[in-house]
């Protein structure tokens, strides 16, 4: 069986306008042999205007014996993650995990990634992320 190491899509509503809400969702599949191979995940290369995060959400596909930990995080660039920032710490319960009402900034040209603190228990088939966000 092939291993299936990064299947992430990414994508994002098309409001132009100012303060409307945005979304970018991505997939993992099989995150344990992800994890083993790179714990970091980029998500965006590099964002085009300041955004503001306002709500992360993370979902499994099965309640794991173990839950995920990770951290979604901001840096100057992906290669080397120079001078990363947190934008929220992720851990699930019960498979899930839902933070509402952020407001943190990340200034323009900057990239977004997840970082796993710990390897996903490798029951889980796949983990579901939304980031919504507007411009700053």
């Amino acid at each position: 069986m092939e291993t299936k190491t990064s299947q992430i899509t990414q994508e994002a509503n098309a409001f132009a306008d100012a303060g409307m809400n945005r979304h970018v969702t991505f997939a993992m599949s099989e995150p344990a042999k992800l994890y083993d191979s790179a714990p970091v995940v980029g998500v965006w290369l590099r964002t085009d205007q300041s955004i503001r995060i306002t709500a992360v959400q993370v979902a499994c596909d099965k309640v794991p014996a173990s839950e995920v930990l990770c951290s979604l995080c901001h840096a100057k660039q992906f290669t080397g993650l120079v001078d990363p920032v947190v934008i929220s710490h992720i851990d699930t319960v019960r498979g899930v995990f839902a933070a509402t009402g952020l407001h943190v900034d990340v200034p323009e040209g900057r990239c977004i990634y997840l970082q796993f603190r710990a390897r996903p228990h490798a029951a889980i088939g796949q983990i579901l992320c939304q980031i919504d966000y507007r411009r700053a």
